[in-house]
């Protein structure tokens, strides 16, 4: 295997080193020592297997909010498909940055992801296989994520992407904005995180869903959504989802993302 970092520091592209001869070849996928030696994370504790029917389908964009952040290894078994993969550490130089990398069954390519970036690909074929390797265990009620088309990060997407899944229940919704002078306004009255949290509670108190969507998240920063989610979790909220302007636009305007 060989490591080649990306733009993104800690993405790295790992490429596969091929013993072939006349009946086929063999390749190392995952090896401990060549990750530690580059600084990678290598205590992998779950994988998971992503089908997908159809060429011109999107997945993402994903990632595990804090405490459970994951470094994950993204690799394509079956057909093709153009990863991406966006900056969300707020202190970063190539925050909201993004990149793609095509990884098919015949390139072998893998790409690590550590925590604080989001992840999706673009099916590039049908039937395509898509493997992860995590260092975390998956907890539904920290995985959060964004459209592919969410304006904060201007992802450039093939022209001919047709499908994707997603679900926005039909629920009350409370709009959310970070101003300028670092003030979370909630129906465009700003307030303090102690009493968002009181506010949120006095409201789900009387409520059997115990779901919130935060809307207009785009004007949000990554900290400032974790702070949002845990001061609804002290509230009593059990689940929240995150919708941005560009989840927004009319469902024939753009596909849906999952």
């Amino acid at each position: 295997m060989t490591f080649h970092e990306t733009k993104l520091k800690g993405v790295f592209i790992i490429k596969p080193e091929k013993q072939e001869d006349e009946r086929g070849f063999v390749v190392r996928t995952f090896g401990q020592n060549e990750f530690l030696a580059h600084g990678l994370n290598a205590t992998i504790v779950q994988s998971d297997s992503s089908y997908i029917k159809s060429k011109g389908t999107f997945k993402g964009m994903h990632f595990q909010a804090p405490p459970f952040e994951e470094d994950k290894i993204v690799s394509c078994h079956r057909g093709a498909i153009l990863d991406y993969i966006v900056d969300l550490r707020v202190e970063s130089l190539t925050f909201k940055e993004w990149i793609k990398i095509e990884l098919s069954s015949e390139n072998g390519y893998s790409v690590y992801i550590p925590k604080s970036f989001a992840h999706g690909f673009y099916t590039l074929r049908d039937h395509t296989q898509v493997f992860y390797q995590m260092t975390q265990y998956h907890y539904p009620e920290h995985a959060w994520g964004f459209r592919f088309d969410d304006p904060a990060f201007d992802i450039n997407l093939p022209a001919e992407t047709k499908k994707a899944t997603d679900a926005t229940p039909d629920v009350s919704q409370i709009v959310l904005d970070y101003s300028a002078d670092k003030k979370i306004s909630v129906n465009k009255q700003d307030v303090t995180m102690a009493q968002l949290e009181n506010r949120l509670r006095t409201i789900f108190e009387q409520r059997k869903d115990k779901t919130m969507f935060i809307i207009g998240a785009g004007s949000l920063r990554y900290r400032e959504i974790v702070d949002v989610i845990d001061a609804a979790k002290g509230a009593g909220v059990e689940k929240v989802g995150i919708v941005t302007e560009g989840m927004r636009k009319e469902a024939g305007a753009a596909p849906k993302s999952d």
